[in-house]
């Protein structure tokens, strides 16, 4: 991943405000499906969610259909090697009108690299974009699940590096309908 930080736990917390923003009020349960290091549960515990982590991967969530009210993923989606069925499996866990809300390395920072460290330094893209799971891959595969997108944001990290002009990042919260 194309970070500006050297940890994931940094990743979060210099990202987690744009994302959280974005993450509707509790429910009765709320998946975290990108558990890792256990970075996020706690900020959506903090905000009232009861949150179950689940080291995930594209197989089956060990959480019967249709009870979850938000299932939350940051980056973890980029990682699967089948995106279409980890998000029909996120649709299959929650209950007609729950939320999904992912963090998702922009396709675009994946396909290319800056030229030096400063902020106004050359993006270039080497090869094709499309190459490197463009977004139309996990619209297609939000919508094959039967989820609408409800927000998309791409944030910037406001430090004046060059991810300030390039996007990093892209945050969605999609309904299953």
């Amino acid at each position: 991943m194309a970070e500006t930080a050297s940890t994931l736990r940094e990743v979060w917390e210099a990202h987690k405000g744009a994302f959280l923003a974005l993450v509707p009020p509790p429910g009765e349960l709320t998946l975290d499906v990108s558990c890792g290091e256990g970075d996020v549960a706690p900020d959506l515990t903090a905000l009232g969610h009861r949150v179950v982590t689940v080291a995930a991967d594209a197989g089956p969530l060990p959480v019967a259909d249709a009870t979850a009210d938000l299932v939350v993923g940051f980056l973890h989606l980029p990682g699967m090697d089948d995106t279409g069925r980890a998000v029909r499996e996120f649709a299959r866990v929650l209950r007609p009108g729950g939320r999904l809300c992912l963090a998702v390395e922009h396709p675009i920072a994946s396909a290319g690299t800056f030229s030096r460290t400063e902020p106004d330094a050359e993006f270039a893209i080497a090869g094709s974009y499309f190459e490197y799971r463009p977004l139309e891959g996990y619209f297609r595969a939000l919508e094959g699940a039967g989820f609408l997108i409800e927000d998309l944001r791409e944030p910037r990290p406001g430090d004046g590096g060059p991810w300030d002009r390039v996007p990093l990042f892209v945050d969605l919260r999609a309904v299953r309908s």
